[in-house]
C-alpha cells in the first residue's frame, strides 16, 4: 500500500474544527488574500461546512478561481446598496456583515443592505451563524441576482460570543465535527500543504521533518543537517564562564 493510498482509500473521516480551520486558513493564504482577511474568510468556510454546504468541496473544487479574491473590491453604491464587483461571497461577505451590524447597531434600527454581483452568493448564508458573535441577528435572502442582508442589534438578547458556551453554533460543530469523506479530506490536506515551506536542509534548522516510507513508517531524516551545535552550546559555555 502506498501513502497516497493511505490517505485517499480507506472509510470516511471526523474532522475537527480545529484541524478544518488549521487546512482552510492555509489554502486561504495560497489564494492572495491579504493577511487581514484571511481568518474571516475561513470562518466562512467552516460556517458553510457547519450549515451542510459543503463549503470543503467547494474550495477543492473552485480553488484556481478563488486565487487574487481581493475584499477591497467591494463597492459602496449608497447607504444601503454595494456591489461586490464580481468577488466570492468568502471574499466579501465578513464586510458586508460588518457594515450591516455596525448600521444596526448605530441607527438602533434594522440594517438592510442590497448586494450585487457576487460570485457564489450561496455561500452568504454563513452570516447567519456568525452574525450571533456580534449580538446581531442576520437574514439572507436572494432578490433576483443580489442578495438582501437585513441586520437587526441583538445585545442584551443573545450573549457575546465569548466563549464557546455562548455560541451555539459552534458548540454543535465542535461536538458533532464534520464528516468527510476520505478523499476529500486528502485532497484539502494535499492543497493546505502547498503553503508550507518544502523541505531542505535550511528549513531542518528550524523545524524537524518526519519523513515516512511508502508504508507510513516514520524511517527519520537524511543526514545531511549541516547545523552547527556549537552555535548553541558555544553560548550557554560562555554565560556560565562569565
Amino acid at each position: 500500500m502506498s501513502a497516497e493510498s493511505l490517505l485517499k482509500d480507506g472509510p470516511d473521516v471526523l474532522l475537527s474544527v480545529r484541524e478544518t480551520r488549521l487546512m482552510v486558513e492555509r489554502i486561504m493564504l495560497l489564494t492572495g488574500l491579504p493577511p487581514g482577511a484571511v481568518s474571516a474568510a475561513r470562518e466562512m468556510v467552516i460556517a458553510a461546512e457547519g450549515l451542510g454546504l459543503n463549503g470543503l468541496v467547494h474550495l477543492r473544487d473552485n480553488f484556481d478561481s478563488l486565487r487574487g479574491m481581493q475584499p477591497t473590491r467591494l463597492k459602496l453604491l449608497s447607504d444601503d446598496e454595494l456591489d461586490a464587483q464580481n468577488e466570492h461571497a468568502w471574499s466579501v461577505g465578513p464586510a458586508v456583515l460588518d457594515i450591516a451590524v455596525a448600521q444596526a447597531f448605530e441607527t438602533g434600527k434594522p440594517a438592510s443592505l442590497l448586494l450585487r454581483n457576487v460570485r457564489h452568493g450561496e455561500f452568504l448564508a454563513a452570516l447567519v451563524p456568525l452574525a450571533l458573535r456580534q449580538q446581531a441577528d442576520v437574514t439572507v435572502a436572494a432578490e433576483g441576482n443580489a442578495y438582501r442582508i437585513t441586520a437587526a442589534d441583538k445585545r442584551g438578547q443573545i450573549a457575546a460570543a465569548d466563549s464557546v458556551g455562548t455560541d451555539a453554533f459552534l458548540a454543535g460543530m465542535l461536538k458533532r465535527g464534520f464528516p468527510t469523506e476520505r478523499a476529500l479530506w486528502a485532497d484539502i490536506y494535499e492543497l493546505s500543504n502547498r503553503s508550507l515551506t518544502p523541505d531542505s536542509v535550511v528549513s531542518r534548522r528550524h523545524a524537524g521533518p518526519i519523513i515516512l516510507d511508502d508504508q507510513g513508517r516514520i524511517i527519520g531524516r537524511t543526514d545531511d543537517d549541516e547545523t552547527d551545535f556549537s552555535l548553541l552550546t558555544g553560548a550557554a559555555d560562555s554565560t556560565a564562564a562569565a
